[in-house]
């Protein structure tokens, strides 16, 4: 998969996990730096997982880019980007309900 920064048109590929109990897509923060995103030029916005407490989540505009059985698919999606979880700490995407798995229905 690719995470693009539509309006600095900067790409970066990641690695992704297809979390259904995931109400959003959640990224490293680090991954929407390495885009050239400007992660705490939002307002925060606490976001909560499985027995974890809360962690501010930036949410920004990004296109996720992906092949499947040799189509590519492409659009746009608000994203959070945290600091402090175990996704940052992976350096992955949490491609969750809304913002992936809503963006997909037909696959």
């Amino acid at each position: 998969m690719r995470l693009d920064n539509k309006g600095i048109r900067s790409s970066l590929p990641f690695q992704g996990i297809v979390d259904t109990g995931a109400d959003r897509c959640l990224f490293s923060a680090d991954l929407g730096e390495d885009i050239n995103l400007d992660i705490r030029s939002v307002k925060p916005i606490p976001v909560g997982g499985a027995g974890k407490s809360a962690v501010n989540a930036y949410f920004h505009p990004v296109t996720l880019v992906f092949d499947f059985q040799g189509d590519e698919f492409k659009y746009t999606t608000q994203a959070g980007f945290v600091y402090e979880s175990s996704v940052a700490d992976m350096g992955i995407g949490l491609l969750g309900r809304d913002g992936f798995l809503d963006k997909i229905e037909s696959l």
